[in-house]
C-alpha cells in the first residue's frame, strides 16, 4: 500500500478521533470523495483541514511547485487519483465497497427479483392453464410416450410386411430380381 496515503490516513484518523463534530465532517468529507484536499484553502467546520491539505503537498510534492503552473495542476490530480485509488484499495482489503457499487448491486438485485417474480406468476399461470384442461405434466408425458411406442410399432409392422412383399414377388431387399441373372456373377463363371 501506498506509504503516502497510509500516513495521511493516519493523521486523518487522528483528526476524527479529536472530536464528533469533526467526526462528522470529515465522514461527509471522505463521501464526497475528497474534494478540495489538492487546495490550499481552509474549510469551514473542519479546522484540521488545513494541516492534513499541507500533510498532503508535501507527502505527494506538490509543495515545491507554484499552485497556478500547469505542472501543479497535473500532479495535483494525480495526486488526488493516486490517493483515492489508495483509499478504495485499503477499504477493499478489509472488505467494505463503495457506496456507488452497494447501490448498483442493490438495483440489480432488485430487477432480478422483479424478473424472477414474473416468471414465478407465469409458471403459476401455466400450471392452472394445463389443470383446468385436465392434464398434468406427467400424464402428458405417459401420453407422448405412447405415441412414440405406437408409432414404432407401425414402423416395425410396415418394415415387417415390405420384407415379407418382397420375398413373395422373389426381389431381394434392393428391389432386384432374385431371378434375373446377375452379370458380374455370370462373367466371374466364364472365365473360370
Amino acid at each position: 500500500m501506498d506509504e503516502k496515503f497510509l500516513e495521511l490516513w493516519g493523521n486523518l484518523l487522528l483528526s476524527a478521533a479529536r472530536g464528533k463534530k469533526q467526526t462528522n465532517d470529515i465522514f461527509r468529507w471522505m463521501q464526497s470523495g475528497f474534494p478540495n484536499l489538492n487546495e490550499t484553502s481552509d474549510k469551514p467546520g473542519f479546522p484540521d483541514f488545513k494541516d492534513l491539505s499541507e500533510m498532503f503537498h508535501r507527502l505527494y510534492g506538490l509543495d515545491q511547485l507554484s499552485n497556478r503552473s500547469e505542472e501543479y495542476k497535473k500532479m495535483s490530480n494525480k495526486a488526488l487519483k493516486d490517493f483515492q485509488q489508495s483509499f478504495k484499495d485499503y477499504l477493499c482489503s478489509m472488505g467494505i465497497v463503495s457506496k456507488n457499487e452497494h447501490l448498483a448491486l442493490v438495483e440489480k438485485y432488485e430487477k432480478l427479483k422483479a424478473k424472477c417474480a414474473d416468471q414465478e406468476e407465469t409458471i403459476k399461470h401455466l400450471k392452472m392453464l394445463l389443470d383446468s384442461k385436465g392434464t398434468n405434466s406427467a400424464e402428458t408425458s405417459y401420453q407422448f410416450q405412447d405415441i412414440i411406442k405406437n408409432q414404432g410399432d407401425l414402423f416395425q409392422k410396415m418394415m415387417n410386411d415390405l420384407g415379407h412383399h418382397f420375398n413373395k414377388t422373389g426381389l431381394d431387399k434392393t428391389g432386384l430380381d432374385k431371378t434375373e441373372v446377375n452379370p458380374e456373377k455370370e462373367s466371374s463363371e466364364k472365365e473360370e
